[in-house]
């Protein structure tokens, strides 16, 4: 009798609490669509004050981005080897001991963030240089455009040499690391020879950084509905954030599954 009603208290419980959900739903479905509404009529009333401030910081953005691409990618460099010099040394200094524990602790975050500041110079250096190719069409100096090759590739593979100088310096504190950052291989090579726990974390944060892509891309997708709008757009856009969109969902899931299926089979077979 006693466990009839507990069970039936839980079932109001989770009745109660999915109800919940939904009316909060709504209610942001609501408001996100009156927001909407006002956000168009607003559109519509100053769509030619929108338009011509879209049209002066484009201008902008392209301008700046000749100057900003080789200044931004050169200092970014420069500090990022300027850090794998420090952490070099650091690495030399270290002697292996049980004692040396914080200090190698702090070694490897010190050189994680050497990478992050790399790849945030390689990121930078290549939206900074698709703003310069929006401007090409109206860029009549030959020089000018082949400066403007020449600087990105130096940066881009400034880069990517400094990240393999960095990994090797993670491969020394930790020999058991495999991989070489020129291979094809270099993730499937390095991610097998992590432990498990490194290889959780891997997972972990490569599903944040799915979600987080998740919500980019329908952010992304409202704010182009929206400056097509103001802008004649086209559909190139949508159609790139929605490619994005459609392969991480599809890689997740086919993924999600082909493991799920290869550890029910798994267990299959233990039975």
């Amino acid at each position: 009798m006693g466990n009839s009603i507990s069970k039936h208290i839980k079932k109001r419980s989770n009745i109660s609490e999915r109800n919940k959900v939904l009316i909060r739903f709504l209610i942001i479905t609501l408001l996100s669509g009156i927001c909407g509404g006002l956000l168009s009529v607003a559109v519509g009333r100053t769509e030619e004050e929108l338009t011509a401030l879209g049209n002066f910081l484009e201008k902008a953005f392209v301008s700046a981005s000749y100057i900003l691409l080789p200044a931004i990618g050169l200092v970014l460099l420069a500090i990022s080897f300027f850090f794998y010099t420090r952490r070099k040394k650091q690495v030399t200094a270290l002697s292996g001991d049980d004692s040396d524990y914080e200090e190698v602790k702090n070694t490897s975050h010190a050189i994680d963030r050497t990478l992050c500041l790399i790849s945030f110079n390689n990121v930078i250096s290549s939206l900074l240089y698709g703003f310069c190719v929006l401007g090409l069409h109206n860029e009549n100096s030959a020089f000018r455009t082949l400066a403007l090759c020449f600087s990105y590739l130096f940066t881009i593979l400034c880069c990517v040499f400094l990240q393999r100088k960095v990994i090797d310096l993670q491969k020394e504190m930790n020999p058991e690391k495999n991989g070489d950052v020129l291979s094809f291989h270099f993730e499937k090579e390095w991610i097998a020879s992590c432990d498990e726990l490194e290889k959780m974390i891997i997972y972990q944060a490569a599903y944040k950084a799915y979600i987080a892509i998740q919500y980019s891309c329908a952010v992304l997708f409202c704010i182009t509905v929206l400056l097509g709008i103001w802008f004649p757009i086209g559909i190139l856009p949508l159609l790139i954030i929605g490619v994005i969109w459609l392969i991480s969902t599809i890689t997740y899931m086919r993924h999600s599954m082909k493991l799920s299926y290869k550890n029910e089979t798994a267990e299959d077979i233990a039975r």
